[in-house]
């Protein structure tokens, strides 16, 4: 008998033993029982417990809040923070701040943009691509270069400027 057979062999006889070791196992399992029947739901009446959640927006401390109230949660953003906060009396409150625009920082971002419109009969494709240094407040600073081309002509500008 080759080595080819034997292992074939031997794996027949090892799925057989797996078989019958299932098979012993299952018969061993308990029957299953029928469970208890539920009552019936559509009878019973409840009332909901309603709360109410107050939002303070750009509070340092919710008006009335209690000294002993606790931080549930609290979220930061680039545009603010929002704090939940539970007080002894099961009462929950959200204070939503909003985080001021600096006055003056640097704020590196690119800004890439593709038009495609018509100038006279011609299609005209529009590239701009912006690239800002700083920022006061809203105003950001920096350099601007567009490119217009149509088969008849083409135009550029580079610029430095501020958008809002």
């Amino acid at each position: 008998m080759t080595a080819w057979k034997a292992g074939v062999g031997g794996f027949v006889l090892g799925l057989a033993a797996a078989a019958v070791v299932v098979g012993l196992h299952a018969g061993r399992r308990p029957p299953a029982m029928p469970g208890a029947g539920t009552p019936n739901v559509a009878t019973r009446t409840a009332t909901p417990e309603t709360r109410t959640v107050y939002v303070y927006r750009d509070a340092k401390k919710p008006v009335g809040a209690s000294p002993g109230s606790v931080l549930l949660t609290e979220v930061k953003t680039k545009t603010g923070t929002a704090a939940a906060l539970l007080d002894t009396g099961g009462h929950a409150s959200i204070v939503l701040q909003d985080a001021p625009a600096p006055w003056f920082a640097r704020a590196p971002a690119w800004d890439r943009s593709l038009y495609i419109g018509f100038r006279g009969a011609d299609f005209t494709y529009r590239v701009t691509v912006i690239r800002d240094r700083w920022q006061i407040k809203q105003l950001r600073l920096g350099v601007a270069v567009s490119i217009d081309y149509s088969r008849s002509e083409t135009k550029g500008f580079i610029g430095i400027g501020g958008r809002f």
